[in-house]
This record gives C-alpha cells, structure tokens and sequence, in this order.
C-alpha cells in the first residue's frame, strides 16, 4: 500500500447522491432497514474513473493493477450497511494456489448499531478497490482501536481506525514490512499494519505473494548492489532503479518503499523526494 491524494469531490456530486442519502436516512429514522440506491457504480457518474484515476489503477489496498482484467469496486471504507468484527485467526480463511476466493472465512459477530449509514454517499468514504480485497476479503470488517458500540451516528469523529486508509494520513508504507519471498507483517508490530493485513488477507493469498515476491527480491537486488558499490556513480542507476520500481504509477510500490526505508533508513520521501 502507498498513500495517495484524494480527488476533489465532483461537482454536483451532493445533487447527484442527495435522493439516495435522503432516502437512506429517512429508512433509519423509520426504524428500517435503509435500501442503498449503488450511484457509486454508474458508469455516467465518473466516480470509479476518477478514483481509479487517482490511484493509479491500482487497488488501494493490495496495490495490484485492476482494470486490465477487471472492474473494480468503489469501496466504502467504513461499511454501510452493517459491521463484523474479524473472526479469531483460526477462523480467517485461506486460499490456495489457482484459486480466486477463500474458503473458511468466517463472518465474525456482527457489531451493534448496524452500519456507518450516513457515510454511504460521502465522497471522503469512497476508494478503489479489487473485487478480492473488497468482496471476498474485507467484506463488512472494520477493527478499531478503540470505541464502544454500538455505532451511531458521528461516532467516526472518536474512533482510531486500525484498518490502513490509501487515502488517510498515515503512510501505509510505515506500517508493512516486506521479506525477500513476498510475505508480509506489520513493521515494528504497527496495530494498522497487522489489521489491514488481517482484513485484505494480504498475507493468505499465494498469487498476491507471488507477485510481489518478484518485486521485492529486484528491490533487495538493488539495494545489495547500492551498498557493494565502491563509489557514488556506481551507486546512482540502482538509486534510480528504486526510484523507479517506487512510483505511484507502479504495482507494489509499497514494497519497494517499504524495503528501501528500512534498509537504508529514513523515509520514502526524504531517500528519494516523493
């Protein structure tokens, strides 16, 4: 994961969501459940586009390309409908080689006061997502550091999200810790770090490993070279290598970034400027 700049909000995006909100809360209000209108989704609205566009056509949370062999999803990032907590580790799921969903995934309880309806059709809710990050791993998942249920509304103004925001402002990249062979865990035991991995399932999915594992074994080769270089010169194209495997238009950028601050120290921005 790497942190992005959120877009602004469209414009007329309040005209264009303003019935399905109304609707939505006028639901809860009567004591029912709220029906969600998906205007996320439509293609005439552009919201996907300039999310996706924002990120790079990358998903928020894994960082693979999306739209070369999908869709996508615009993901809430607090959910709206309802909110589980994450089964035991036991109960987590996993999944195999060639295979595209889990299995043994449990639902884990559902946590009091349904979900967080009022930010259904906020634009600050809003990212892109890969349909097994979204879907098939977080589902209705959202841990927090600490709050009493059940949730209501506004009660996201006192709540630590644990759950890593590609959007927030924290930079994901200080938070994972990437080996040589792909796998990942939280960096210096971040409680984001370790959530976010547990919710996306970011260390169960052996294709994603396998992915960046090649990325990862050329950030490390590089940075082998950097500090068996005798000279500075000899050290300027894998510097430049790194920058490169590094950029927010690239898969896994956070895996280079995250082996390359730790490796060399400092961070992202101060080692290269961005």
């Amino acid at each position: 994961m790497i942190r992005f700049e959120r877009p602004p909000c469209p414009p007329g995006f309040d005209a264009v969501v303003g019935g399905a909100r109304t609707a939505v809360r006028a639901a809860v209000l009567a004591g029912a459940s709220p029906v969600f209108d998906p205007v996320w989704g439509r293609r005439e609205h552009e919201f996907k586009r300039r999310l996706a566009e924002a990120q790079r056509g990358k998903c928020g949370f894994c960082e693979c390309k999306v739209l070369p062999t999908g869709r996508g999803d615009v993901e809430h990032f607090r959910p709206k409908a309802e909110v589980r907590e994450l089964p035991s580790l036991t109960a987590r799921g996993a999944q195999s080689r060639y295979e595209s969903t889990p299995s043994g995934r449990e639902r884990g309880a559902v946590v009091p006061g349904g979900g967080y309806w009022w930010l259904a059709y906020a634009w600050t809710n809003w990212l892109f997502a890969c349909t097994s990050c979204n879907q098939d791993w977080k589902r209705n998942f959202f841990p927090i550091a600490s709050a009493a249920p059940p949730i209501t509304e506004g009660c996201e103004k006192g709540e630590s999200a644990l759950r890593l925001d590609p959007f927030g402002d924290d930079d994901p990249v200080g938070h994972l810790h990437f080996e040589a062979d792909g796998q990942v865990s939280a960096r210096d035991g971040s409680p984001k770090g370790d959530a976010t991995i547990d919710v996306c399932g970011l260390a169960l999915r052996p294709e994603l490993i396998q992915a960046r594992s090649r990325v990862a074994r050329a950030a490390h080769k590089h940075l082998d070279a950097i500090f068996a270089a005798p000279t500075e010169l000899a050290r300027e194209p894998h510097f430049a290598a790194l920058e490169a495997m590094g950029g927010d238009d690239e898969p896994h950028a956070g895996v280079v970034r995250s082996i390359a601050e730790e490796r060399l120290g400092g961070t992202w921005a101060e080692l290269f400027g961005g």
